[in-house]
């Protein structure tokens, strides 16, 4: 896949809505914390075409 930043340009992200939706627009990595909340099962990410969002 490459270097870390060229399989970061590869994923695209949806961000679903309360509706049940999708947003329009898929997102790509900007940034990550690889740090893993293990009481709340979660990583923050951040990526373009999205809010800021934690998964």
């Amino acid at each position: 896949m490459g270097t870390p930043k060229e399989a970061a340009e590869k994923l695209e992200f949806t961000l679903p809505l309360p509706t049940g939706d999708k947003y329009q627009l898929p997102g790509h990595l900007v940034a990550g914390s690889y740090e893993f909340d293990a009481a709340a099962q979660t990583v923050a990410l951040q990526w373009s075409g999205t809010p800021a969002c934690v998964i």
